[in-house]
């Protein structure tokens, strides 16, 4: 088994319950990591590791941003069956909700009705590529 896969996501989810997807071809393993909003809202909520064994049922009381939200939905989006960047914000408040985290200092189903309502604005920002100084178009 690889050992350098398995020992690269330890120190970053220690703690945290993961989905890992193994891959083994020709005796040859590779080990991925599976992106759940769930460990990204724990991760961001910068809790200190516990040990599953012992500490059971916990609410995860901390407060994120709504900032922190949008950019947890901008990471889930590949994966979102949402139509619309709005609908991956509100798949990541009902998570928020789940797990018992506040988001504004307020319960995530209240934030939920604010980005329904409107007052809440959520859009994509599209990140341009500008070129650097020292490259040039080539002309044909």
């Amino acid at each position: 088994m690889e050992r350098q896969g398995l020992q690269c996501l330890i120190p970053i989810l220690l703690g945290i319950k993961v989905t890992v997807e193994l891959k083994i071809e020709n005796r040859q393993c590779e080990v991925r990591m599976i992106d759940t909003s769930s460990a990204h809202l724990i991760k961001a909520l910068g809790e200190p590791p516990r040990d599953r064994k012992k500490v059971k049922n916990i609410k995860h009381s901390g407060s994120l941003s709504f900032q922190k939200i949008c950019e947890i939905a901008k990471i889930m989006r590949p994966k979102s069956k949402a139509k619309s960047f709005q609908g991956t914000v509100l798949e990541i408040l009902g998570t928020a909700c789940s797990i018992g985290c506040r988001v504004d200092k307020k319960e995530p189903k209240e934030i939920q009705d604010l980005v329904k309502s409107g007052e809440y604005e959520c859009k994509e920002q599209i990140v341009l590529c500008q070129l650097s100084k020292n490259t040039q178009l080539k002309k044909k």
